[in-house]
């Protein structure tokens, strides 16, 4: 009985431990899998970054395929896909991320941006403003929103945008740069000088030519609309954060 016993014993303490062990080398699976979507997403970004967009999407689709379910995987490749005018796979890649995560503001906003390089300016909007609701000091969708409003003419709903990105992030040179835009264009040129004070400032070499347009407008001579403030088109920049 004794021995019979000792065998028994033996025998439950070696299932204990085999099936501990394959708990453990699942668990070391499972976690070098992570390690490596997230070494080949990481990877993805830095190729992004550097404007190797088709190096960065190849990078995520690696990382897809090692976890169909990694939704910054799928929002990042959607920033690649935006990056190389590919809006419709950009729109789908944030659809799915969203899927995946409802709550991931970044797949709104980056959707977003992608439904505005279509001209599709509704759509954007009702995304960046979910991207809003979901993080509320998301500063890059509140400048998002307000360049969409800008192009649809809304100038004041863009300014009240442009002015909470402003609030949320101090040293925003866009959206002072957009915000001056739209004063203009808005007639509220008191406003529009202040902004061109503060891109001065930080560091923005104001175009003489808008200079001189707002000099005019200012006294009533305005002969034509300003393309932007500095060698950047103005309303031209997407931000992700």
């Amino acid at each position: 009985m004794g021995m019979r016993k000792s065998l028994r014993i033996a025998y439950f303490a070696a299932v204990l431990i085999a099936g501990a062990v394959a708990v453990a080398v699942a668990v070391i699976g499972l976690w070098e899998r992570t390690v490596d979507v997230q070494t080949y997403i990481d990877r993805g970004i830095d190729y992004g970054e550097k404007g190797k967009y088709d190096k960065a999407i190849r990078c995520f689709n690696k990382a897809i395929e090692l976890e169909p379910n990694a939704a910054n995987a799928y929002r990042n490749r959607a920033v690649a896909y935006e990056k190389k005018g590919d809006y419709d796979k950009a729109i789908a890649d944030c659809t799915k991320a969203i899927a995946i995560d409802s709550s991931y503001a970044e797949a709104y906003n980056s959707r977003g941006v992608a439904f505005r390089r279509k001209g599709q300016y509704p759509k954007a909007i009702n995304d960046y403003t979910r991207a809003i609701e979901l993080k509320h000091s998301f500063a890059g969708a509140y400048y998002n929103r307000g360049c969409a409003y800008h192009q649809l003419g809304q100038y004041r709903e863009a300014i009240t945008d442009y002015t909470e990105a402003i609030r949320l992030r101090p040293k925003y040179v866009e959206a002072y740069m957009d915000r001056c835009l739209a004063y203009y264009y808005a007639r509220d040129y008191v406003n529009a000088w202040s902004d061109v004070r503060a891109c001065q400032r930080l560091g923005v070499q104001v175009r003489q030519d808008f200079l001189a347009n707002l000099r005019r407008a200012s006294k009533g001579k305005a002969k034509s609309a300003p393309s932007g403030l500095s060698g950047t088109q103005g309303n031209s920049r997407d931000k992700s954060k």
